[in-house]
């Protein structure tokens, strides 16, 4: 588990790496009134949520498909939760910056879950 978990944290890396650079690139050159700071704590946010999140997924590999099943679905709705709670807080208290933050929250979201279910599926796989 320690290898393939090496390798997911540097996939999350280069994705992330790619979506910042591209980010920039977007907000300085296409729509530079609405690039915001605050923006730039979205993704060490959700790297952070998701190396956690992986690490309690592979290790519940281990145990029966139903109870991976569960626990898997589990984590991911208080995932789910906290995200919608900090997207929300942050539309409250920023409203005029709440667009660029939520297209950059979903952006950067989806693209470190492709990264992860790609990665729990081939562990889920190599355990059977």
């Amino acid at each position: 588990m320690k290898g393939t978990f090496k390798r997911f944290v540097i996939t999350e890396f280069i994705v992330l790496g790619a979506i910042i650079v591209l980010g920039a690139l977007f907000f300085a050159f296409v729509f530079p009134t609405h690039y915001t700071p605050h923006v730039l704590f979205v993704p060490p946010f959700l790297l952070a949520a998701s190396l956690v999140l992986f690490h309690l997924h592979a290790s519940s590999t281990k145990v029966r498909d139903a109870q991976f099943t569960s626990r898997y679905m589990m984590t991911n709705g208080v995932k789910m939760m906290i995200y919608l709670v900090a997207i929300v807080i942050y539309a409250f208290v920023f409203p005029e910056n709440a667009y660029s933050f939520l297209i950059t929250f979903l952006i950067c979201y989806f693209s470190l879950t492709i990264v992860e279910v790609i990665f729990i599926l081939r562990l889920v796989k190599r355990q059977k």
